[in-house]
């Protein structure tokens, strides 16, 4: 089925907006605009894999779901991208990036003895803007693993990307494998108060915790020990009692149902702007 539409200009779906001259897209799904990009049951009960193919003009940074799987030249000096099948997912949580952005890559979060896998870790930020996310990239190791160990649930999507989006409407949205973020939500420089750190950390902690959210049952009690547990890694507290190893707050129901036969394509040719 051929879609298409234009870019959204209110921050919704995928939308384009402009910063010191320059467009960048983005997307902000939540909770019902992915319809607004492509044809979709866009209702949270129903879970789809979704692959990804963007074409975009050289030179444009791009980032999905999914890690890159194939990139390969096209016409008109545009380039396709073929991103990796999602597990199933809802399509508010589904994500894509294009623009000139800076971006940073950090070291992979080591394995652990929840996963096998170390995931990839990712930061992208307006032009200009890149050594803004270090401080961010730097702690987001430690938030995963204690994470995983408190809640007895493993990271489940295979790379993780932070993005500080040019332009958002909310503090950030934990899309899948590419988490979005307001700027002042996601960059630190040395201008940034203390007051703003603790706020970008307790943000942080939270949307990175967002998989376990979703399983334990109980948003409230993991979003109270995120933002608390996230102010205090800057207070250099280590000492976290109720990290317990092997304790669960919930079910994980659905986690490793087989997934439904629709695989939907989204296929975009944004412009050069």
């Amino acid at each position: 089925m051929e879609y298409t539409a234009p870019y959204d200009r209110n921050l919704a779906g995928l939308y384009k907006v402009e910063q010191a001259g320059r467009p960048y897209l983005v997307t902000q799904m939540e909770a019902y605009d992915a319809r607004k990009m492509f044809v979709s049951f866009d209702e949270p009960r129903f879970k789809t894999p979704y692959s990804l193919t963007v074409t975009a003009p050289v030179g444009m940074a791009i980032a999905a779901n999914g890690a890159l799987e194939a990139k390969d030249d096209a016409e008109g000096g545009m380039v396709r991208y073929t991103f990796k099948t999602t597990r199933p997912i809802q399509s508010y949580l589904v994500a894509l990036m294009v623009g000139p952005y800076d971006s940073m890559t950090a070291a992979p979060i080591p394995a652990s003895d929840l996963r096998a896998e170390p995931i990839p870790l990712r930061g992208f930020a307006a032009a200009g803007k890149g050594a803004q996310l270090r401080d961010a990239l730097d702690v987001t190791d430690e938030m995963v693993d204690w994470q995983e160990t408190y809640f007895d649930y493993p990271y489940p999507y295979g790379k993780l990307d932070l993005i500080a989006a040019a332009d958002f409407a909310y503090g950030a949205m934990e899309n899948a494998g590419a988490i979005v973020y307001r700027e002042a939500a996601l960059l630190i420089d040395d201008k940034t108060s203390l007051a703003r750190r603790r706020a970008i950390y307790s943000t942080h902690a939270q949307r990175t915790g967002a998989p376990a959210v979703r399983q334990s049952g109980d948003a409230r009690l993991v979003g109270r020990y995120l933002a608390e547990r996230g102010s205090r890694h800057l207070d250099g507290d280590q000492d976290d009692e109720r990290r317990r190893p092997g304790r669960r707050l919930g079910s994980h129901p659905g986690v490793d149902q087989p997934p439904p036969p629709c695989q939907p394509t989204a296929l975009l040719h944004p412009p050069d702007p």
